[in-house]
């Protein structure tokens, strides 16, 4: 086969748009009516916008994709509720302070469309905190939020007022900036709340309530921690070392990293304080 073919087989398998997967002909040539007819099943798959918030309703808050489409419809990473045979999606039940891309294939086929959905709220990235290198600050990532809002009287943190049976996060150890969220580990770790003196792997997993005066107008959102303790980055195991990603290089020159998303299943984000 002539080198022009293959390049320009090569070049027209790369500029699928918003599908994943195609049919392709058997001679890697991709024909007009197949184009359009990815196209025009990739342009009907869409919400009615790309970021969504809580809300104070009673009611759950479920969007649509905006055509009702038949075929199969799925999420990732994990944490987005989905309906798999409608695309609706369960904003109330679904994780906050993520970005999912969201998938549809149409039926009959199997060609890949995606869109991307956040809903807003607060992250923290899978990290590893060296006390020894003065890194003691935990600080949360907004997704969906201004950033003229971080930081004011818009945000308020370990919110627990009129729910039952919760405690804030401060009276359990937890040192915590209620306007930036911000957690302070050295703290933390001096209250106790991983023991007096903790041991390799001591953990806890708490979880913070908070609320932000944007278009969710003050619902109370949350999302859990775990915070894990070690005494060197070497008694780190190995597999928590690659969730917040640090590398064995890294590991053994005591450098500090962190893997935002956290992969297939973010949450909760792993804290994990060495010193």
């Amino acid at each position: 086969m002539h080198l022009t073919k293959l390049l320009t087989g090569f070049l027209l398998l790369s500029i699928l748009s918003s599908c994943e997967k195609d049919i392709i002909p058997s001679d890697g040539l991709m024909t007009g009516i197949d184009r359009g007819l990815r196209a025009t099943a990739c342009s009907e798959f869409a919400y009615a916008d790309s970021i969504f918030y809580l809300n104070n309703k009673s009611t759950k808050y479920i969007v649509k994709p905006t055509t009702t489409l038949a075929g199969a419809y799925g999420a990732k990473p994990y944490g987005l509720v989905i309906d798999p045979a409608t695309g609706a999606i369960n904003i109330s039940a679904s994780e906050t302070g993520l970005t999912y891309t969201v998938f549809y294939v149409k039926a009959g086929t199997t060609d890949t469309c995606t869109r991307n959905i956040t809903i807003a709220g607060i992250d923290f990235a899978n990290s590893l905190y060296d006390l020894s290198q003065n890194d003691t600050l935990a600080i949360p990532t907004f997704k969906g939020v201004a950033p003229a809002m971080v930081g004011t009287n818009n945000l308020s943190f370990d919110v627990v007022n009129g729910m039952t049976n919760s405690t804030t996060l401060q009276s359990q150890g937890i040192s915590i900036n209620p306007r930036t969220g911000s957690v302070n580990l050295k703290k933390t770790l001096s209250s106790g709340v991983l023991g007096v003196k903790p041991a390799n792997g001591a953990s806890a997993t708490v979880r913070l309530y908070y609320k932000i005066n944007d278009a969710s107008q003050g619902a109370l959102n949350h999302i859990d921690l775990r915070f894990t303790y070690y005494s060197k980055v070497s008694d780190v195991p190995a597999s928590l070392l690659k969730k917040v990603g640090v590398t064995t290089t890294q590991s053994s020159a005591g450098a500090r990293s962190a893997a935002d998303g956290g992969g297939a299943k973010p949450r909760p984000p792993e804290i994990v304080i060495v010193g």
